[in-house]
């Protein structure tokens, strides 16, 4: 193990034992009858039946790590999660198997954060892109318990995994398990039709079927915004000339539609990519700069009537006349189309002030041990 490990392993343990005095309350106050921590103490005969021969210097290591882990299972649900997670990170390449365990108390941990949001979403994020190495069913069995905003982008990578194994089957039921609690994962979905093969038409026309439903079924709160490789928009622009044009072309209203009623939420969206640079005031604007290519190919005279009615876009659709495809151009026929990235999108809301990822002051949780390990 080299010296760079035993120090981040001592910075976990510091950490640990920093919020255990802060935490702790005076003796006077306690109750006898107060629950205590519980620490784990192993002994060497289990330790030799559970792992390898261990150096000194990994022995160290892994009683920082016990002694952390008995500290931490005493703190409140947000430090207390944290905590474990920590130790499950540093103890990873030592014993998989407990920092399994401790990833899984760590989740546990999470749900029980009521009063803070942010954090909540951030940890469960972090656990489970820990634990995802370790046991992806632990991960998957985890999946309807977290956050939305947790369980997409995890949800993405899980059916990424699956259908580079060409495993669709899989893919399909995790994608129908997330519709079942929430919206349609359109960026999974897109995941997996781009790899499967042409003989499965069917099975990705019922996908877009169920997009398009869930994107009708759904309330999209005014102020929030997916532009990108996880929204239906970019669904319906990368597989809309491969489905029914009469379903394509139903989804489009829908999606120009719901831009409308959301007219007074103005925006700034600025979208670029190898091919070039456009800006829209609106959500509508961009959306239907998006979709306006295919709507030229599926019935022309109704391209015609949305461009004389939205005028400001006829000068960006000559300069990029293939939308988002003008922008950042496709990859050729038999290349990797899966890790095709969608053009660098920013958007900034007019008339509101919103503190992106890069001013957020650091979390309170994260700060002591990122800040003691630089």
């Amino acid at each position: 193990m080299t010296r760079n490990l035993i120090m981040l392993l001592c910075v976990v343990a510091f950490c640990v034992a920093t919020v255990a005095v802060a935490q702790q309350q005076p003796a006077s106050a306690q109750s006898s009858e107060s629950p205590k921590a519980t620490i784990r103490k192993a002994s060497a005969t289990d330790v030799s039946k559970t792992a390898p021969k261990v150096t000194e210097e990994q022995r160290l290591a892994l009683q920082l790590l016990e002694t952390s882990e008995g500290a931490s299972r005493g703190f409140e649900p947000p430090m207390r999660a944290f905590s474990l997670m920590n130790v499950a990170q540093a103890l990873t390449a030592l014993d998989q198997a407990r920092a399994r365990s401790l990833l899984r108390d760590a989740f546990t941990a999470s749900i029980e954060i009521h009063d803070d949001d942010d954090t909540k979403n951030r940890v469960q994020q972090e656990v489970l892109r820990s634990l995802l190495p370790l046991s992806q069913e632990d991960v998957e069995g985890f999946l309807p318990q977290a956050e939305m905003s947790v369980r997409k982008p995890i949800t993405d990578i899980i059916v990424g995994r699956y259908a580079d194994k060409k495993q669709f089957d899989k893919a399909f039921e995790l994608i129908n398990q997330i519709s079942a609690l929430d919206e349609f994962p359109y960026g999974s979905a897109a995941k997996l039709m781009e790899v499967m093969p042409p003989e499965t038409m069917a099975e990705k026309q019922g996908l877009f079927s169920q997009a398009v439903s869930s994107f009708k079924t759904h309330e999209h709160k005014k102020g929030r915004i997916t532009i990108g490789g996880n929204s239906f928009t970019d669904l319906v622009v990368k597989f809309g000339l491969a489905m029914p044009p009469k379903m394509v072309l139903a989804a489009i209203d829908e999606i120009l539609s719901q831009d409308k009623n959301q007219a007074e939420d103005q925006l700034n969206i600025t979208v670029g990519g190898d091919g070039g640079t456009a800006s829209f005031a609106s959500r509508y604007e961009y959306d239907l700069f998006a979709v306006l290519p295919v709507v030229r190919q599926l019935d022309e005279s109704r391209a015609k009537q949305l461009l004389e009615e939205n005028q400001t876009l006829q000068s960006k659709l000559q300069q990029y006349p293939q939308g988002l495809n003008s922008l950042d151009p496709p990859p050729p026929p038999g290349a990797l189309s899966r890790f095709w990235p969608r053009p660098l999108v920013h958007y900034r809301p007019l008339h509101r002030t919103e503190s992106s990822p890069r001013s957020r002051p650091p979390d309170p949780l994260v700060a002591p041990c990122v800040h003691a390990g630089t």
